[in-house]
């Protein structure tokens, strides 16, 4: 069975579009540091999408594991999650994270 694209879902195409290039015009109008700033939040969302951050926040660790901060933390408490402390802050290691999580799936 084809896929058939209708005249609503390119009008919602071309009303996308047209939104798009509204904000690339705004950004002619931006300050550097605002570029700038936005420039610095896409390669952070950009590591966080790819994988390539080595070392994670407590945040960072959840959204990679799938679970809420609290179960971050009651995983640290109760199943021994692989992690080390700065001050007051948790940090994981991706790559031991990865070893963790296989070593642990319930067959």
């Amino acid at each position: 069975m084809r896929n058939k694209v209708d005249r609503r879902d390119l009008s919602q195409l071309r009303n996308q579009v047209d939104l798009l290039t509204l904000r690339l015009d705004d950004l002619k109008t931006c300050d550097p540091g605002t570029i700038r700033q936005m420039q610095s939040r896409i390669s952070k969302i950009e590591d966080a999408l790819c994988g390539t951050k080595p070392i994670l926040s407590t945040a960072e660790t959840a959204a990679f594991l799938g679970v809420s901060r609290g179960k971050v933390y009651l995983l640290v408490k109760k199943a021994g999650l692989p992690h080390f402390r700065t001050s007051r802050r948790l940090f994981f290691d991706r790559n031991k994270l990865i070893e963790w999580v296989m070593n642990n799936i319930k067959q």
